[in-house]
């Protein structure tokens, strides 16, 4: 099958045209801002959790990390958002865009990153200009792009505009087989892409997964206790941060910083 070969328009194009609002600022202060794509050829592999856990990594260095989510609608409902920001406002990244509204000047942190989201009833996909200037002009010194809900020319497009990219996998056969036609587009459009699997557990067969993902060399992230991942949404904190969980990830993330150039 044919690669895809049209891509949009290249992010340092798009942030000439605009003036380069975000990256030019970093560059001024000594600071090249940090591009990471997170993205999957499936759905629902943990591409969200993945780029929070990058995320939380990147601030703990303490610098200025952004996590946007320009298609999909996980992070805002998942973090209860509306109960966190009940005192403040929550400006949501459809209006900010739609009002070309500097995206640096968007504020929305909690847990030391800031929250580039959609709104509940944000329903209109972002146009390529919109899309691509979210990329050009990253609002911060390291920017997590969690690009779950996009898909053909826009994912490859978005990916190749990146500095560093994770592809994550779930390694649940009836999940696997229905996306290796797209993996292997992924994985060979992006050679030196980081391989992450999701929800590792003692019944995955690794020689077949290894087979399946032509590598022996990708980053397992181990299956957290399904009671963790309920109580934490019920309690509006991410999972990644929850005591018994963080201690759990801690060789993760940091293979994860140190592969991904954090």
């Amino acid at each position: 099958m044919e690669l895809l070969t049209r891509v949009p328009e290249p992010a340092s194009a798009v942030a000439e045209s605009a003036g380069g609002e975000g990256s030019e600022k970093c560059e001024k202060k000594g600071r090249v801002p940090l591009r990471i794509g997170v993205a999957s050829a499936q759905r629902g592999a943990g591409t969200s959790f993945i780029a929070s856990l990058i995320a939380f990594r990147a601030a703990e260095g303490k610098a200025d990390v952004c996590l946007c989510e320009p298609a999909g609608s996980y992070f805002y409902a998942a973090l209860g958002m509306d109960r966190r920001f009940v005192n403040r406002e929550f400006e949501p990244l459809l209006r900010a865009l739609e009002a070309k509204r500097p995206l640096r000047r968007i504020r929305n942190v909690e847990f030391g990153v800031n929250w580039l989201l959609r709104a509940p009833g944000e329903l209109r996909p972002l146009s390529e200009a919109e899309l691509f200037r979210l990329i050009a002009m990253p609002p911060g010194d390291i920017c997590v792009y969690d690009l779950s809900g996009l898909s053909g020319e826009a994912l490859t497009g978005a990916l190749a505009e990146m500095d560093s990219v994770a592809l994550v996998f779930d390694p649940l056969p009836s999940k696997l087989i229905p996306a290796y036609g797209q993996a292997e587009r992924l994985r060979l459009s992006f050679p030196d892409a980081v391989i992450v699997v999701d929800r590792m557990n003692k019944g995955v067969h690794r020689a077949e997964l290894q087979k399946y993902l032509g590598t022996r060399s990708f980053i397992s992230v181990p299956a957290l206790p399904a009671e963790s991942i309920y109580k934490a949404e019920y309690n509006c904190v991410p999972a990644a941060l929850q005591p018994e969980n963080k201690k759990l990830l801690a060789g993760v993330c940091k293979e994860l910083a140190d592969k991904l150039g954090i």
